[in-house]
């Protein structure tokens, strides 16, 4: 390598890891956001898609959830149903519902008061769980990654 040139992935991996914690920072932040109002509103993320079978549509949704009573689903359903040819077919399609009046499914059984839930019908599969297990994995990985950075840095002053 000629030494003019920046050595660009060192220099890219130094300045990812200088903003890795702070993507983990937001991603906590975001993940406790979306906790705490877990247990008030009905929040949903995702993509439908829809395609053509031998003359009859397919539509797929797969979503993230959050239903309002303190859990994250995440899953999806199909749906059948008859092809309107006058309709274009939407390939990809995003798709989201923020901060609507909460859907609080009845619980089943203990799992399900703690937040676990596993839901599957014949057009739809999810899997549930508590809101606050995002927020702790990211913040944990947050407070790991801050606390290495600080102490790298405090270490490359010593010397």
């Amino acid at each position: 390598m000629p030494a003019n040139l920046p050595n660009t992935s060192s220099s890219a991996a130094r300045r990812m890891r200088g903003c890795w914690p702070l993507m983990l920072i937001g991603l906590s932040l975001t993940a406790g956001w979306m906790w705490l109002t877990g247990y008030f509103y009905y929040t949903s993320v995702g993509i439908d898609t829809e395609r053509e079978n031998y003359g009859s549509k397919i539509s797929t949704h797969y979503r993230v959830r959050w239903p309002g009573n303190g859990s994250i689903w995440i899953g999806g359903g199909r749906a059948y149903g008859e092809m309107d040819w006058d309709k274009p077919l939407q390939r990809i399609d995003p798709a989201g519902v923020f901060f609507q009046s909460p859907r609080r499914p009845e619980s089943q059984n203990i799992f399900n008061t703690l937040g676990f839930w596993r839901v599957r019908t014949d057009t739809q599969s999810w899997i549930g769980f508590p809101a606050w297990l995002p927020f702790l994995f990211f913040g944990s990985w947050a407070y790991w990654e801050v606390r290495h950075y600080i102490r790298r840095r405090a270490r490359a002053a010593k010397q």
